[in-house]
This record gives C-alpha cells, structure tokens and sequence, in this order.
C-alpha cells in the first residue's frame, strides 16, 4: 500500500509542537496534562502568596500589641500614686466642758547615717458628728521619728448644742514610690478642763513601710 501523504504531515506537525507520534489521542492526553500542571503552580503560587501576606500581617499585630504593653509598662514603673488610708475610732460621747483629742507618734526609728532617708508620716484628722458633718475642716499633720502631734476639739467647736456623739478619724497619705519611712500609732481620748480622762481608745501600730519595684504593698 502506497504511503499516505496526510499521515506523514500530522506526523510532522506533532514532532514540531513536541508531542510524540502516537496518534491523535495520545497528543491531546499530553496537552492536557501540559494545561493541567501550568494551572497547577499557578494555583500553588496564589497560596504560597497568601501564606506569606498572612504571616507578614500576623507580624505587625504582634509587633504594635508589644509596642502598647511597653508603653503600659513604662507609665506603671515611672509612675506615682498616693494612697490614702482611713482609720476611724468608734463614736464616743462628748458633753459641755470636755475636749476630744488624737495624739500620734510617729516610732519608726531615726536613720543612722546621713545619707539616710529621715522618717515623716503625714495625714489628716477628721472629727464628725453624728450627722456625719465634718467639725470643724480636717486638720493636716507631719510627724517626724519619735514625736508626738496632738489634734483637739472642743465641745465648743463640735457644733452641738448638748452632750452626743462624736468620731475620730485618722487618714494617713502614702506614697507608692517613696522610701521614706513611717510606722504611725495613734490614740483618742476625752478629757475634762481638770484634765481628767473619761474615755482613751488605742489603736494598733500602723505600718506602712515603702513598696519596692515590683512589689505589692499588703494592707
């Protein structure tokens, strides 16, 4: 049989395009596959780019979540706060010709070197009547290592017309970041103008040393 001409010019088409000349069916088997895989790297590129575009964003958050609990920190550590601490006595009666007093003491003791910080407790003290007003303004104290600070109120200035009740308080101001040292004890009594005491009530020693970085102070 003579050679079929058309045979032999497909073959020469499939050795040009690089497909191998094993029929018509097995060149469009291989062009597919061809298609397949370019789709397929193409498909693992858009993945691999979105991995990274994730990881890159993932990177920042973390970054500026750092940056704000730096900053967080570095306001707590440079910081002060002042604390104030509020001791009440229980009420206690005050009548015509008697005088209500709180004395403190400050006996933390006194620094033995000169580059020693020199202990001060500082406050305020409060008396109020039994309707809760304030006679008269709180009256500001400071009292250094071994001294004694008496603040009265007499039965004149209490604002009552008859015998009631009173109550002291004493608020005591600490700073956080001072290392300056106070133990306070103070005590209330009542008294007449002979000087007699009627009533004296004590109280527990006070301490509050200074908070050291990091630390927490417990009340």
């Amino acid at each position: 049989m003579p050679p079929n001409p058309d045979r032999n010019r497909i073959g020469g088409v499939r050795g040009r395009v690089g497909l191998p000349d094993a029929g018509p069916s097995a060149g469009l088997a291989a062009m597919r596959s061809q298609g397949f895989g370019t789709r397929r790297r193409s498909l693992l590129n858009l993945i691999e780019e979105a991995e990274i575009s994730m990881k890159r964003a993932f990177l920042c958050i973390l970054a500026v979540a750092g940056f704000g609990c730096a900053c967080a920190f570095g306001q707590g550590e440079t910081g002060t706060v002042t604390v104030t601490q509020d001791f009440v006595f229980p009420p206690v009666g005050l009548a015509s010709g008697e005088t209500a007093a709180v004395s403190l003491v400050n006996i933390a003791p006194a620094p033995t070197t000169a580059t020693a910080t020199a202990p001060s407790c500082t406050g305020t003290v409060t008396f109020a009547n039994a309707a809760g007003t304030i006679k008269p303004t709180p009256t500001a104290f400071t009292v250094g290592s071994g001294q004694i600070e008496t603040i009265s109120l007499q039965f004149a200035n209490s604002g009552l017309t008859a015998r009631g009740e009173i109550v002291a308080s004493v608020q005591q101001t600490t700073t956080r970041s001072s290392t300056t040292p106070c133990s306070l004890l103070f005590s209330l009594e009542v008294f007449d103008s002979s000087g007699e005491t009627h009533v004296f009530l004590g109280n527990a020693s006070a301490t509050t040393p200074p908070a050291k970085n990091g630390e927490q102070e417990h009340w």
